[in-house]
C-alpha cells in the first residue's frame, strides 16, 4: 500500500497539489460467495488546484459575525423553544460563509488494473468462469471554479474486457474496449454560484416560493449559458472489439438563437459494421437460440444504421461507414443531411 501526497504553497497561502493512494496485489475471498476477486493495482488519485484556508483570526471573524444566531440556536428556554430569534435567511449566510472555502478546482480519478473475477466452480448455474480486465478507469474533475469560463469533465474507460467461457453468441457482440470523454467547457461557474445563493435566500425568506424560485432559475438558465459560450465537448469516445471499432467525437454548443436552444455537430465512423450485421443475423436465424428474438431487433437497428451511413474505410483499414450528425439551429436532427427521424423511425 503507498499513500502519496504533495501540496506545494505558493503565493498567500494557496495549495496546489496532487495525491494518491495505490494498493497492490489485492486479493478478495468473500467466504459465503466462493467467489474470488485479484485486482493487481487499485489506485485512487487527487488533484487540488489554488485551494485557500482562511487564517485563524479570519474564520474567529466569521464565527463573531454570526454570534447572534449561534445564540439563537444554542439558547433554549425551559419549554425548548428558542429565547431569541434566528431566521432561516440567518442560518442560511451563515452555514455558506462558514462552509465556503476558497478552491480552483479539484478532481478525482479511480483506476484498476489486472482484474480478475473467478466465479464459484461449485454453482452450477454461474453464467461464467472467469472476468478479465486489462484496465478500467473513472474519473471527474473541476476547474476554474467561482470564474466565469470554469470547466466540468468526466470520462471512463475500459480496456482488455474477456469472458470466459466465451458466449458464441454474443462472442462478436459485446465489446472489449470502451472509452467515454466529456469535458463542458465555458462554465459561468461565479454566476451560477450567485444565483444559487439568491434563489435559496428567496426560498428561506419565503417557503412557498420555492417552485416559482425554481422555474424562475430554469428560464434564466439558458440564457446564461449562451452568453457564456458553453459547450460539451466529446473527443475520442468509442466502442470495439475484434469485429468492430465505433467512434463519435463532436460538441454542443448553447445557442440563443437555435430552436432548440443548442447547435451540435459529431462525426461518427463505424468500422466492421458487415461484418457484425452478419454476426446479429446467423444468431437471429438460429431457431433452438432463446436470444434470436433480441438479435432480431439487433439487425433491424443495425440494418438502419448502414443504410443511413455513408461507406468509407476505417481506421484498421476495413470497411465502414461515416456518419455527419447535426443539430441545426431550425431545430432539425440530420444524419448525413437526412432527417433523422425518418431514417431511424
Amino acid at each position: 500500500a503507498q499513500l502519496y501526497a504533495k501540496f506545494e504553497e505558493g503565493d498567500a497561502g494557496i495549495f496546489s497539489g496532487p495525491s494518491h493512494f495505490l494498493l497492490n496485489n489485492l486479493s478478495i475471498n468473500p467466504p459465503e460467495s466462493g467467489e474470488t476477486i485479484n485486482v493487481g493495482e487499485f489506485k485512487a488519485d487527487f488533484n487540488l488546484s489554488n485551494f485557500k484556508l482562511p487564517t485563524l483570526k479570519e474564520y474567529q471573524e466569521k464565527l463573531l459575525s454570526h454570534s447572534k444566531t449561534f445564540s439563537a440556536l444554542n439558547d433554549l428556554g425551559v419549554d425548548g423553544t428558542a429565547t431569541s430569534q434566528a431566521t432561516n435567511r440567518d442560518i442560511m449566510d451563515m452555514m455558506f460563509d462558514l462552509y465556503s472555502f476558497d478552491v480552483g478546482g479539484f478532481s478525482f480519478k479511480y483506476s484498476v488494473e489486472d482484474l480478475n473475477f473467478i466465479s464459484n466452480k461449485e454453482d452450477e448455474f454461474r453464467d461464467f468462469d472467469t472476468i478479465q480486465v486489462k484496465s478500467a478507469s473513472t474519473g471527474f474533475g473541476f476547474n476554474g471554479i467561482k470564474t466565469e469560463a470554469g470547466t466540468l469533465g468526466f470520462s471512463a474507460r475500459l480496456d482488455g474486457f474477456d469472458m470466459a467461457p466465451s458466449d458464441t453468441e454474443y462472442s462478436g457482440v459485446m465489446p472489449k474496449d470502451f472509452n467515454l470523454d466529456i469535458k463542458a467547457l465555458n462554465i459561468p461557474y461565479g454566476a451560477l454560484i450567485k444565483i444559487g445563493k439568491n434563489t435559496a435566500a428567496t426560498i428561506a425568506d419565503n417557503p412557498n416560493s420555492a417552485s416559482m424560485a425554481g422555474l424562475g432559475v430554469l428560464m434564466r438558465l439558458p440564457g446564461l449559458l449562451a452568453q457564456a459560450k458553453t459547450q460539451i465537448s466529446i473527443d475520442q469516445n468509442g466502442v470495439s472489439n475484434d469485429v468492430y471499432d465505433f467512434g463519435l467525437n463532436g460538441k454542443v454548443v448553447t445557442d440563443l438563437t437555435s430552436m432548440t436552444g443548442f447547435t451540435a455537430k459529431f462525426d461518427a465512423l463505424f468500422e466492421g459494421l458487415d461484418a457484425l450485421i452478419k454476426i446479429t443475423d446467423t444468431n437471429a436465424a438460429n431457431a433452438e437460440s432463446e436470444n434470436s428474438y433480441s438479435f432480431q431487433n439487433m439487425v433491424e437497428t443495425l440494418d438502419k444504421l448502414k443504410a443511413a451511413g455513408a461507406p468509407a474505410t476505417g481506421p484498421n483499414g476495413k470497411p465502414a461507414y461515416s456518419y455527419d450528425i447535426e443539430a441545426t439551429p431550425t431545430g432539425q436532427f440530420l444524419v448525413n443531411g437526412k432527417n433523422a427521424m425518418s431514417l431511424f423511425k
